[in-house]
């Protein structure tokens, strides 16, 4: 079972463990591919202790520091860098910049708040997926990276959009490969009946 991080966890960049590149082997991250896989890091009895989903600092062979990512040893893919600034706190209001920056994107593209707002790595949240319905969220939590920000992510999406409900929708295969269960969930807020989608409520004008 993967542990949450709670509300008041803070992440401390100074004192998060360290996951090594063996040597070598940090060229395809450094030229901006967004994991680290198990077999391009340093394996050590140490990183294979560490809690699925916790935050690391990815560093090079020469101790060189290249990031923050969240890490899962039982993984293929082990890391999945959150930010280049290794120095970045991760809480809440990082994250909710993150959404903020693809709310703002989002709201040029479309006449309505009914949209994918969070594509994973394309949104630089990994692991994350975010479907906005008007005043309800649906999320998908796909990584232990993930699943164990749920509390802050909760709290971010709370500050960004003050939905009505946020709906945890983790029923994808891949929460397997992860070690994670298959569930649903009411993470914030009421439903009292059926979520209208965007093409219940879009005006006539509109493509359809």
């Amino acid at each position: 079972m993967v542990a949450a991080m709670t509300d008041t966890a803070s992440d401390t960049p100074a004192s998060r463990p360290l996951i090594r590149f063996a040597k070598g082997r940090a060229r395809r991250f450094r030229s901006g591919h967004p994991w680290a896989f198990s077999n391009e890091i340093e394996m050590t009895p140490e990183a294979k202790a560490l809690p699925p989903g916790g935050l690391v600092t990815l560093v090079d062979a020469g101790d060189e520091k290249l990031g923050v990512a969240t890490f899962n040893p039982h993984s293929l893919i082990a890391a999945r860098v959150l930010s280049r600034q290794w120095g970045d706190a991760v809480d809440v209001a990082f994250l909710a910049e993150r959404l903020a920056r693809a709310v703002r994107l989002r709201d040029q593209l479309f006449g309505a708040p009914y949209y994918r707002l969070i594509h994973s790595e394309a949104d630089l949240l990994p692991g994350l997926v975010v479907d906005r319905y008007g005043d309800v969220l649906s999320v998908q939590l796909n990584t232990a990276g993930m699943e164990r920000l749920t509390p802050l992510l909760v709290g971010a999406l709370r500050e960004v959009l003050a939905p009505r409900a946020i709906v945890l929708r983790n029923d994808s295969p891949v929460r397997g490969l992860e070690g994670l269960p298959l569930e649903h969930k009411l993470a914030f807020g009421e439903l009292d009946g059926p979520v209208e989608s965007w093409w219940r409520t879009a005006p006539a004008s509109w493509p359809t």
